[in-house]
């Protein structure tokens, strides 16, 4: 009997956690913890300071970030998760391994902060990119979040990694609810993106278009920008298929009309 209530306690454990971790979405904020091998200054300006005294609250989760909302709806704080750049525990148990796992996630690291850079420094009006904080910046300001089930968290700014953005509503969203003249404006303005930011040598390499981009006031941002890369390799022409077809193929299913509309626009381009 000792031994069945032990492993019903287990059970009971194991189902709690889980269920804690579905409410809260898979956030936690051991999650966002201090990276103490970044070291870099980070100058903040005093706009930035000023936003990040509002309250943010839960937006959602990606593959390199937490996401939250601004108390005022106009802004987005991605707090990088830096759980991501720990290998495993039990990795610790076989050394070669564990050696192998620390590259590729060194690896990672690398072209996720070389992408945010990108994302600040070469594109930021078209990424919406307000600040970048990848090291310390020397101040005792604190960021109050709010996690998935409304309990408060204070963050020191100095010890959080994190990217602010103007917040965009979707370009998907914008353009189900458009009528053909607008739909074509939005047409026109992703083209324009994907152009200006071709002719920067950046690629995009995400396919999934639907939720990387917004569109707000005649123009269309690229509001997830995890996925940046330069090629010098890769050729104009074939930067824009790779970044369009995803487009392309949404269309055919959703707005054939328009996808005729898109390609011959396409079809217009001198390379």
């Amino acid at each position: 009997m000792k031994i069945l209530f032990i492993f019903l306690l287990c059970i009971f454990s194991l189902f709690i956690g889980q269920g804690l971790y579905f409410l809260r979405k898979g956030f936690s904020i051991n999650h966002l913890r201090p990276e103490k091998q970044l070291l870099v200054n980070t100058t903040l300006d005093v706009e930035t300071q000023q936003i990040l005294k509002q309250p943010f609250r839960y937006l959602g989760r990606g593959r390199q970030c937490f996401a939250f909302e601004s108390a005022d709806q106009k802004y987005v704080l991605k707090c990088i998760r830096t759980d991501k750049f720990t290998p495993p525990f039990w990795t610790r148990l076989f050394p070669k391994m564990l050696s192998q796992k620390k590259e590729k996630i060194d690896e990672k690291k690398k072209l996720a902060f070389e992408s945010f850079r990108i994302a600040k420094n070469e594109l930021g009006e078209m990424t919406g990119t307000i600040a970048l904080h990848l090291g310390k910046s020397n101040t005792h300001q604190k960021i109050t979040i709010f996690d998935p089930l409304g309990i408060r968290h204070q963050l020191l700014l100095d010890d959080t990694l994190f990217i602010l953005q103007h917040k965009r509503p979707l370009w998907a969203s914008a353009f189900l609810k458009s009528n053909t003249q607008e739909k074509q404006q939005l047409l026109d303005t992703f083209v324009e993106l994907v152009i200006q930011r071709t002719q920067k040598g950046i690629l995009n390499i995400d396919p999934h278009f639907l939720p990387n981009y917004g569109f707000e006031n005649g123009k269309t941002y690229q509001i997830d920008i995890g996925d940046f890369r330069r090629d010098p390799n890769c050729t104009y022409q074939k930067t824009l298929h790779d970044s369009l077809s995803p487009l392309q193929k949404w269309l055919a299913k959703t707005d054939p009309e328009m996808l005729e509309y898109l390609n011959i626009k396409i079809s217009q381009l001198t390379f």
